[in-house]
């Protein structure tokens, strides 16, 4: 709650909106020890966001988390529990992507860029948005600013405006 306060600013929301929160999570790239050391992968994506009467999009923040746990082939957990780990939006220009990125961005300015992208459409709208086979956007004007997959952003979304209220 503490970093809810102090992180809070202005972001469009109106007297009125209706509040939602989504999330989305997948584990899919676990792996079992073996040969190797064993990986629990919590790969999850989160969005506070904000609609107005007619559901369109007032405000919206969207982050995301890499929970790792590492495993010896024993089974034996070799990753220091104690350690949160930070989301996506926390870790800022740590989490490494901008070079990756093709546009020199990194992973929270392209979040924040698809955030503002968002504004006054409804996750419709959005799930419509032609992407290529990396799930990312082919709209020129959107790529330039965006080239991580929107997926899972459009789906996280939907489930926030369905539980808005």
């Amino acid at each position: 709650m503490e970093k809810a306060v102090a992180n809070a600013k202005p972001m469009g929301a109106k007297a009125g909106d209706k509040l939602g929160l989504g999330i989305e999570t997948n584990m899919s790239k676990s792996t079992d020890a073996g040969d190797e050391d064993g990986l629990a992968q919590a790969y999850s994506m989160y969005t506070a966001a904000t609609f107005g009467p007619d559901g369109r999009i007032t405000s919206c923040i969207l982050d995301g988390s890499q929970s790792n746990v590492n495993f010896d082939k024993t089974g034996k957990i070799t990753t220091d529990l104690t350690v949160a780990p930070q989301t996506k939006n926390e870790l800022k220009e740590a989490y490494g992507m901008k070079k990756a990125s093709g546009i020199g961005l990194e992973w929270y300015q392209q979040a924040e860029n698809y955030a503002q992208y968002a504004l006054g459409k409804t996750p419709a709208e959005l799930s419509g948005l032609a992407v290529n086979d990396h799930g990312s956007p082919t709209d020129a004007e959107l790529a330039a600013s965006v080239t991580i997959g929107i997926g899972d952003f459009n789906t996280i979304l939907q489930k926030a405006a369905e539980n808005a209220g």
